[in-house]
C-alpha cells in the first residue's frame, strides 16, 4: 500500500470538530509505524477542472473565496485553506489512480 500525503492536508482543520488534523495525524502515525511507503502528491494541472466536473461553478466559487471559518451545514465546515487543500487532495487522488493503473499494467 502507498500513502499519498502532503502536510497541506492538515490546513483543512477546525479545532473541536471530529474531522480535524489530529485525526489525519493519528492515521498517518499508525501507517508510519508499519512502514507504509509515503509520497507527496504531484500537482495535476487540471485538478481545478476536475473539481468543476463534480461541483457547480457557484459552489466552487463559494469555497474558493471563503475568508474565515464557517459551517456549510451541521456537519461540514470550511476554512480559508479548504479550497487549496481540496485541489491538492484531487491531485493525490489522480496520482493514486495513475499509480494503481501503472501497477496493474506491469
Amino acid at each position: 500500500m502507498l500513502l499519498i500525503y502532503h502536510d497541506k492536508f492538515l490546513e483543512h482543520n477546525k479545532s473541536g470538530h471530529p474531522e480535524n488534523k489530529n485525526r489525519l495525524l493519528a492515521i498517518k502515525d499508525i501507517l508510519d509505524r508499519y512502514n507504509y511507503a509515503t509520497i507527496e502528491p504531484v500537482d495535476v494541472p487540471d485538478a481545478e477542472k476536475k473539481i468543476k466536473e463534480v461541483h457547480s461553478d457557484e459552489y466552487v466559487k463559494l469555497i474558493k473565496n471563503i475568508k474565515s471559518d464557517t459551517m456549510l451545514d451541521s456537519d461540514t465546515y470550511i476554512v480559508k485553506e479548504t479550497y487549496n487543500v481540496a485541489v491538492k487532495a484531487v491531485a493525490a487522488s489522480i496520482n493514486a489512480a495513475d499509480y494503481a493503473a501503472d501497477k496493474k499494467d506491469s
